[in-house]
Formats: C-alpha cells, sequence, structure tokens
C-alpha cells in the first residue's frame, strides 16, 4: 500500500505493508463474558415465586367464588319461578273454591251456615329468603332491563305475601259466617221454642194451627229454610193481626226478624267472597307474567 504526504512543498512517499497494520486485540472468552449473579439473587427469586404463587391461588379462589356465587344466584331464581309454577294450580283451585262456595251461598235458603273446605294454601317458601337475597339473585349477573326485572320481583313477593293474607281473610269470613250463622240458628230455636210454649196455653191455640201444621209439613221437606220460615211467619202475623193478639206478637216479630237477618247474612257473605275471587285472579296473573319474564 502506498501513502502520499507532502511537507513544505516536496513531496515524499511512504511505502508500507497492509500485513503489518492490524489491530492487537485479545480476544475475551465467552464463559466470561456473563455476568454474575449479585449478592440478593438467593433471596428475592424465591420472594417473587411466592408473590406469584399467592397472586395466582387468590385469582384462581376468587374465580371459583364468583362461579360458585353466580350458581347460588341462578338456583335462587329457578327456586322462585318453580315456586310460582306450583302455586299456580294451587291458587286456581284456591280462587275456584271461593266463587264456588259464593255461588253455593248466594242460592242458599238454608239458615244453618253452609260448609266449606279451603285447599290446603301453598306454603310461602320466599319467606326462607330476605328481601336482599331476592335482589340480588334477580338483579345481579342477570339480563334484561333491571328496572322492569325490580318491577316483575316485587310482584312475585308481593303476589305471595297477597296470597297468604287472601287466604286468612278467607278463614276469618268463613268463621265469622259460621258463628254468626249458628248464633242466629240458636236465637230461631230458642225464639220458636217459646213460641209453642205459649201457643199452646194460648186462647186462640185453634186459630193458629193450621198455619202451624202446614208449617211443619213444609219444613220436613225444606229443613231450616228462611224462606219457608218467613213465608209461615208472615201468615202467623197476619192472622196476630186480625184476631189482635198481642201476647204472642212478640214471638212473631222476633222470628220475622231472624230470618231476615239470615237472608242478609247470606247476601253479604255471598258478596264479599266474590269480591275477594275477583280481587284474587289479577295478583295471580300478576305472578305468572313475572316468572315468565324473569326466568333463564
Amino acid at each position: 500500500m502506498q501513502l502520499t504526504y507532502n511537507v513544505d512543498n516536496s513531496t515524499s512517499t511512504l511505502i508500507t505493508d497492509s500485513c503489518a497494520i492490524y489491530a492487537a486485540v485479545e480476544p475475551v472468552p465467552l464463559s466470561e463474558s456473563k455476568s454474575q449473579p449479585g449478592p440478593w439473587a438467593p433471596i428475592w427469586i424465591p420472594t417473587f415465586c411466592s408473590i406469584i404463587v399467592f397472586v395466582l391461588g387468590w385469582v384462581l379462589t376468587r374465580l371459583f367464588k364468583n362461579k360458585d356465587e353466580k350458581k347460588k344466584r341462578k338456583d335462587y331464581r329457578k327456586m322462585v319461578i318453580d315456586w310460582v309454577k306450583l302455586a299456580q294450580p294451587i291458587e286456581m283451585e284456591f280462587i275456584n273454591s271461593i266463587n264456588s262456595f259464593s255461588e253455593t251461598v248466594a242460592a242458599s235458603e238454608n239458615m244453618q251456615p253452609e260448609p266449606y273446605s279451603m285447599p290446603q294454601p301453598l306454603p310461602n317458601r320466599l319467606n326462607e329468603l330476605s328481601i336482599e337475597k331476592l335482589t340480588d339473585s334477580f338483579l345481579t349477573d342477570a339480563k334484561g332491563d333491571k328496572q322492569k326485572r325490580n318491577y316483575h320481583l316485587f310482584n312475585i313477593i308481593s303476589g305471595f305475601e297477597f296470597m297468604k293474607k287472601i287466604s286468612d281473610l278467607v278463614h276469618f269470613s268463613y268463621d265469622n259466617y259460621n258463628k254468626q250463622a249458628g248464633d242466629l240458628c240458636q236465637q230461631w230455636s230458642d225464639t220458636y221454642m217459646e213460641f209453642i210454649n205459649n201457643i199452646n196455653v194460648s186462647s186462640y191455640i185453634q186459630e193458629y194451627k193450621p198455619i202451624l201444621d202446614k208449617w211443619q209439613k213444609a219444613l220436613s221437606k225444606h229443613h231450616n229454610s228462611f224462606k219457608v220460615n218467613e213465608l209461615y211467619v208472615d201468615m202467623l202475623f197476619d192472622k196476630a193481626n186480625i184476631i189482635n193478639d198481642t201476647d204472642l206478637m212478640p214471638y212473631i216479630n222476633r222470628m220475622d226478624y231472624i230470618t231476615k237477618q239470615s237472608q242478609e247474612l247470606n247476601k253479604g257473605v255471598a258478596k264479599l267472597f266474590q269480591s275477594i275471587s275477583i280481587m284474587t285472579q289479577p295478583s295471580l296473573d300478576s305472578m305468572i307474567a313475572a316468572a315468565e319474564y324473569l326466568k333463564d
């Protein structure tokens, strides 16, 4: 290789061997190029591994817990929906029984209370769950509009509570009717016996005898019929007025009052049970519609 340079306007030439120019660089062994571990390595590596294991354990535990809670919420929702489905035929039977009893009492001529056997109501298992539990089950992780779900959930909860109150009302109403009808029958029996005892010693017994004979014959076919009683009590009242019998008139008036009370009682009970039936049906319909909306 030839190098030319100029010094003080004179030209000089330097000839060198390219092989004579090299860098004396000593190679470094590969093993010595790696960094050696610091003094903290035995401490932070196990610590880091422990943290990773802890975090993974916490995450897995949380995932399993969330999955379990989600399953519980789903089970609660299914239980409520199934309970509504079970309640539907029972409540329908209950409503039909109320209607039937109302019609029976309305058509009845019997002074004695009409029998009524109320179907056994379905126990309200929703009482086993708190409002918070029900709300969490139907509103957390649930699809659809939460406001609508809350509305339908309210219809189910209030529906079961309403059915329980209606059942209690029917029990109370029938017991009250049964007692009042029984009291009227007892009053009628006592008054009738007093009337018979007094008429047997009355000087007008022959005046009343044809009416009494027909009355007894009619009662043999229509036992304790307030319409039959009312018919013949009116005859006795007319006869007492004709013959001016003031001794027996108080008993006749008393019997007339009792028969009218018996009729009014039956009319009132029939209307009461009919109204209970009318206001129960919409509540059941709302529960069924709510269950249909909330089902998974």
